[in-house]
């Protein structure tokens, strides 16, 4: 009997790590794809002639459609399942290229940055749930760690993909291989469902009696911000500087003509890092904690960061790019286990816990690309990079100093109309 049980519990667990490949090879497609297109945009806005301050407000725009659809995708999602959510994203992420690269008019721009935004959110919505869904709480910043290689390798790749496309054709012609990446990504989705080895209840799955009213979600989001600011700050601050950098990097030669033909190379030297640091991620959590190693990696980014402003090498400046994202890589997967260890321990919560990580995510990329923009047409060059690297630095003291190491949210039964008193919104 004792046996049998063994053997059981081995074939159930190479289940799970055949699931995990299989959505792992999906978040690599998806990856891939979306970084194709996150390349092509900015191009595609300056090579139609708007001014870079121009192209940095539609990029925000993206996320200004995004933080709406936080709030919309709250009320509307019930039962969340992440091979739903990312069946939709992926699908929507095929018609995307279609309006990105056929049409230089502003209008048909802003829908594809509608179109970008949402299924970005519902991808997000999706990761995070398959993470709770599946891997053990002391496993999710590994896991986070070992799903972020994947999806690291997919954007390694489509920088050097995207360049020389850029090259030959941004039309009609351009959309062809994303819109393949997109559908080997369905495929491999596909078979992520049907090799599930169990149904599980998700924690995403709690059904809500009753329908919550907008002034009702309202108070939830406060308690969730209130709880988790520090992780929503570090969120923020983290997808500012991303904006930035994915703005600025497929046009950088632009900025310096010292870079001229090494945007593709910088956008490697940011992406390679998660494939080489991932794996070391869980073993550090495990011994400095999540909020401590996220805290400390993210201030010490900001210091390399600062220097690029300061450096006309090339190779200097792919180099503390390169240690930039090394820290970074390792900052992105603690929060990320800290935050999937909120959603473990508040079940009632889990749509408005990722709603407001999501919105907090967009209105990173709402400030990102928009400064980006206006500081690269009024000072030029790249202290655009040391601006983001003192905001962080100050941001990162902050959190190591004032931020709550331990706040818990195992209030998962309290009933929203007991609070309403209590609460001001």
């Amino acid at each position: 009997m004792v046996e049998l049980n063994e053997t059981k519990a081995i074939n159930q667990e190479r289940k799970i790590n055949r699931n995990f490949r299989f959505f792992g090879l999906t978040v690599f497609f998806f990856g891939m794809s979306d970084g194709i297109l996150s390349y092509f945009a900015p191009k595609v806005v300056v090579e139609a002639g708007y001014s870079n301050t121009q192209m940095g407000i539609l990029m925000a725009l993206s996320s200004v459609f995004g933080a709406i659809l936080d709030i919309v995708l709250s009320r509307v999602l019930r039962n969340t399942h992440y091979y739903r959510l990312y069946f939709y994203a992926l699908l929507l992420m095929i018609s995307f290229p279609f309006l990105l690269l056929t049409s230089s008019y502003y209008f048909l721009l802003l829908i594809s940055m509608a179109i970008w935004a949402l299924y970005c959110n519902l991808s997000s919505f999706g990761y995070y749930d398959y993470i709770a869904r599946v891997t053990k709480k002391s496993e999710h910043a590994s896991s986070f760690g070992f799903l972020d290689i994947y999806s690291s390798m997919g954007y390694v790749v489509a920088p050097l993909i995207a360049g020389t496309i850029a090259i030959t054709s941004l039309g009609i012609k351009g959309a062809v291989i994303p819109i393949f990446v997109s559908i080997m990504g369905l495929i491999f989705l596909i078979a992520t469902r049907f090799s599930q080895p169990r149904k599980e209840k998700s924690v995403f799955e709690v059904e809500h009696k009753n329908t919550r009213s907008f002034l009702e979600e309202m108070v939830i989001w406060k308690r969730v911000i209130v709880r988790m600011w520090p992780m929503l700050i570090l969120f923020l601050s983290l997808c500012i500087m991303e904006a930035v950098f994915w703005t600025m990097a497929p046009v950088i030669e632009l900025v310096s003509a010292n870079l001229k033909g090494y945007g593709g190379i910088i956008l490697t030297a940011a992406i390679v890092p998660s494939l080489l640091i991932n794996w070391s991620v869980g073993p550090l959590t495990k011994l400095f904690g999540k909020k401590n190693t996220a805290y400390t990696t993210f201030l010490f980014s900001n210091v390399f960061l600062f220097i690029i402003g300061f450096v006309n090498n090339p190779g200097v400046i792919v180099l503390l790019i390169f240690i930039t994202y090394i820290l970074q890589s390792i900052t992105f997967p603690a929060m990320g286990g800290a935050i999937a260890d909120y959603l473990k321990e508040s079940q009632s919560y889990d749509r408005e816990i990722l709603s407001t990580k999501d919105f907090f995510g967009n209105l990173g990329y709402i400030i990102g690309p928009a400064i980006t923009g206006i500081l690269m047409d009024r000072i030029g060059g790249l202290g655009v990079f040391s601006y983001m690297a003192i905001m962080g630095f100050i941001i990162s003291l902050i959190l190591i100093f004032f931020a709550p190491r331990r706040i818990p949210f195992y209030d998962r039964n309290i009933e929203v109309e007991e609070n309403l008193s209590k609460l001001e919104i």
